[in-house]
């Protein structure tokens, strides 16, 4: 499966091939040639979401360059979800101008859990028994070196996240669960 990487800056060639050969998976984990399993997501009506960046022949020019944190992760809902076989939709990542100068790009990962009234993250085996929890979405912002973005979003998709967390920056709570309503082209969120 690929990750979605969002740029929010007009991306060259040489900044790309810098990120996708420190960040790809490596041949002795591929048992041949490295892989490069990030789609560089540039607009939010592209069409191509299926095929790795592994490099890039031009200047990328993005529409993400003044978007919200909002934006960016409504755009990954609204292309992620109905794509969920190829695309992983836990996480994401987005290069940014910081990127460019301490080598380390975000990655977004979202978990989704159960609260009590008192917003303890409630850890029991029925949910339907207890008619008092709320759904969170929580969105774990970790800045990464390039060189660990694999290994980390790998941790991320075979565990559900790290044990330990040295990159972490900042954690968003929502209510309710973001979905992409796939009949309607909407986002909805359950409580």
């Amino acid at each position: 499966m690929n990750a979605l990487i969002f740029t929010t800056y007009d991306i060259t060639p040489e900044r790309w091939e810098n990120f996708a050969k420190a960040a790809q998976i490596p041949p002795d984990a591929t048992g041949g040639d490295p892989i490069v399993p990030y789609v560089l997501v540039h607009s939010r009506s592209q069409q191509d979401l299926q095929s790795e960046t592994e490099e890039i022949s031009t200047t990328i020019k993005t529409e993400f360059s003044s978007a919200t944190w909002d934006g960016i992760r409504d755009t990954f809902i609204a292309i992620a979800e109905p794509n969920s076989q190829t695309i992983h939709t836990q996480f994401f990542l987005i290069v940014d101008e910081q990127s460019t100068k301490d080598r380390r790009v975000i990655i977004m990962h979202r978990s989704r859990l159960r609260v009590t009234p008192k917003g303890d993250e409630w850890r029991g085996i029925f949910p339907n028994e207890r008619d008092d929890l709320r759904k969170i979405t929580v969105w774990k912002r970790h800045r990464v070196p390039f060189e660990k973005a694999f290994e980390t979003t790998a941790l991320m998709d075979v565990h559900g996240g790290l044990e330990t967390e040295p990159y972490l920056e900042e954690v968003k709570k929502e209510p309710g669960w973001r979905i992409s309503d796939r009949t309607q082209g909407k986002d909805v969120a359950t409580s």
